[in-house]
C-alpha cells in the first residue's frame, strides 16, 4: 500500500517539510477539489412500532415510494439498512416483484454497519493473537507467525479501501471491496453477513446502465465539500438520531404516549434545524477551505506519537519475525499457538473463496438451493480458541479397560463357533 510507504519515510522525520500522515489525510492529499455542492439530508416524521417488522419495512418502503416519486418523478428509490432490515426487505421484494422488485426498488446494505462487520470479523481473527496488548514469499512460506500478519495486513488493507470508497465516490472500487471480502464472512462463519451481502453484491452488479450512471454518482452523502469526506447513507441517518435522541435518547416518554408522539413529531424538525445551523457556522467560517480534518498539524502530530509508541511496545515482547520458528507464536507472551490455528492462517482465504463461489452459484445463479438453507459452519480454530482437553489418567484407563473387555468378549465368541475351549479354560489350565 501506497499510503503505508509513505507514512514510514515520514515518521522519522519533522513536520517542516509538510507531508501527509494519517491514512485519511494521505487520501485527502490526493483527492481533487471537490464541485459537487453538499448532499440535502432530513428525517421524515418518527413512528413507534417496531422497526424490523416486515409490516413496517413495507410501510417504509411506501413511504419512500411517495417521497422519492414527489422530488424526483421517475426515479428509482433507494433504501440503505442494516443486516436485519435487509433481510426482510429482500424477501418483501421477492413476495412482490412488481411492486417491490429489484427493476422497481432498490434496497441497499448500509455502508456503516458493513464496515462494523468487517472490522468484527477481523477482530476475531486478531483475537488473543497478542496484539491487543501491545514482507517476502519465501518467509510467508517459512514462517506461520509472518504469514497471519500478512493476512491481518491484507484484510485491513481491503476494508480501508471498502471505508476509502465511500470517501471517495467510487461506487466501481466499493463493489469490487465487497467481493474480496465477503469470503472472509463465509471463513469465520459471519452467516448473516455471509449470506446477504452475497445478495448484495448481486444487486449492486445487475443494475442498468442508465441507472447506474445516475446512480454510481449520489450514492453516498456530501454533509459538506471537505475532501474524503463522504458517507454511507445509514451513517448519515445514524448522526440525524443522534440529534433527534439526544442525552437520554426516549427513556421516559415511552410510559407518556402523548408525550412520545409529540417527540416522534418534532425530533425530525429539530434535526432539521440543528443542521441548518451547523451548515450556516460551517460555510461562515469554512467557506474557502476543503481540508479534510485529519489534515491539521495536530492531528500528524497526535498520530505519530501513537505508532511510535506501539512500535515501542511490541518491540518490548521481541521482534516477531526475527526468529525462524516454524511454529505461529502469540505477539506479547511467545508462546506457540496450537497447530491447527496455523492450519487456519494457511487456507482461510482459500477456503472462504470457495464457499462464497459455492453459494452464489448455487443460490444466485443456478437456484438450486434456497437462501433459507443453513450456511456449515467451519469453527475454524482461532487464537482464542480453548485448547482441546487432554483425557485424564483414570479416563484413558477406563478407555482401555472397556476395549479389552470388548476384545476378551470377541475373542471367546469366535472359540466357541470354533468349538474350542472357552478362553478362560485356557488360562486357568495355563
Amino acid at each position: 500500500m501506497l499510503w503505508l510507504k509513505s507514512s514510514m519515510e515520514q515518521l522519522s522525520y519533522s513536520f517542516n517539510d509538510y507531508k501527509p500522515l494519517t491514512w485519511a489525510s494521505y487520501h485527502a492529499h490526493l483527492q481533487p477539489p471537490v464541485t459537487d455542492p453538499p448532499s440535502i439530508s432530513a428525517m421524515l416524521p418518527l413512528f413507534p412500532d417496531k422497526a424490523d417488522s416486515p409490516a413496517m419495512i413495507k410501510h417504509a418502503m411506501d413511504i419512500l415510494k411517495d417521497v422519492t416519486s414527489f422530488l424526483h418523478p421517475g426515479q428509482m428509490p433507494v433504501m440503505a439498512c442494516d443486516c436485519p432490515i435487509f433481510a426482510k426487505a429482500k424477501f418483501i421484494q421477492w413476495t412482490w416483484p412488481a411492486t417491490y422488485g429489484e427493476s422497481e426498488f432498490l434496497v441497499m446494505f448500509g455502508g456503516l454497519h458493513l464496515e462494523m462487520g468487517m472490522w468484527n470479523m477481523l477482530g476475531d481473527y486478531l483475537a488473543s493473537s497478542g496484539w491487543t496488548t501491545a514482507l517476502c514469499y519465501e518467509m510467508i512460506t517459512r514462517s506461520p507467525t509472518f504469514q497471519y500478519w500478512n493476512t491481518i495486513l491484507s484484510l485491513e488493507e481491503l476494508v480501508l479501501v471498502f471505508v476509502r470508497a465511500h470517501h471517495e465516490k467510487k461506487f466501481s472500487l466499493y463493489v469490487e471491496a465487497l467481493k474480496s471480502i465477503v469470503g472472509y464472512f463465509f471463513a469465520f462463519d459471519h452467516y448473516n453477513y455471509a449470506r446477504w451481502v452475497s445478495v448484495h453484491i448481486s444487486d449492486m452488479s445487475s443494475f442498468s446502465t442508465s441507472f447506474r450512471q445516475e446512480f454510481q454518482n449520489n450514492w453516498v452523502v456530501s454533509k459538506m465539500q471537505h475532501k474524503f469526506s463522504s458517507i454511507p447513507i445509514d451513517q448519515a441517518h445514524e448522526q440525524h438520531n443522534a440529534v433527534v435522541k439526544g442525552k437520554g435518547g426516549i427513556i421516559g416518554l415511552t410510559e407518556n404516549p402523548a408525550a412520545l408522539q409529540r417527540w416522534l413529531i418534532c425530533g425530525p424538525e429539530l434535526a432539521r434545524s440543528i443542521s441548518e445551523f451547523e451548515s450556516e457556522i460551517e460555510h461562515a467560517s469554512y467557506s474557502s477551505s476543503q481540508l479534510h480534518h485529519e489534515e491539521g498539524l495536530t492531528a500528524q502530530t497526535n498520530f505519530k506519537q501513537q505508532v511510535n509508541s506501539l512500535v515501542d511496545v511490541i518491540s518490548t515482547f521481541g521482534h516477531p519475525f526475527e526468529d525462524d520458528c516454524p511454529e505461529l507464536v502469540v505477539l506479547n507472551t511467545r508462546a506457540c499457538a496450537n497447530d491447527s490455528v496455523a492450519v487456519t492462517v494457511k487456507r482461510v482465504k482459500d477456503l472462504g473463496r470457495e464457499q462464497y463461489l459455492k453459494y452464489k452459484n448455487e443460490v444466485l445463479i443456478n437456484r438450486t438451493g434456497s437462501i433459507h438453507d443453513t450456511i456449515k459452519r467451519n469453527s475454524l480454530a482461532l487464537f482464542r480458541s480453548p485448547e482441546p482437553k487432554l483425557k485424564s489418567k483414570t479416563s484413558q484407563q477406563l478407555a482401555a479397560y472397556r476395549s479389552n473387555t470388548s476384545l476378551f468378549g470377541l475373542t471367546e465368541f469366535f472359540l466357541m463357533k470354533t468349538n474350542q475351549p472357552p478362553l478362560r479354560y485356557l488360562i486357568l489350565e495355563q
